[in-house]
């Protein structure tokens, strides 16, 4: 799963959990600079949601 899907999704289930609007704010500020970050920078990440899942909670 490309890191900008697999990001989206992340936010899609933190809403579907019904996360507070200030975590779902702080997570799209800092892992959208991350994700912003690989686009500029050319990284291409594929990962597996489990991983994201798996280290952020």
């Amino acid at each position: 799963m490309l890191l900008k899907f697999a990001y989206q999704d992340f936010l899609d289930d933190r809403r579907f959990k019904n996360t507070t609007k200030t975590n779902i704010k702080n997570y799209e500020m800092i892992l959208g600079k991350f994700v912003d970050y690989c686009i500029e920078n050319q990284v291409v990440l594929r990962i597996l949601p489990t991983v994201i899942y798996g280290n952020i909670f």
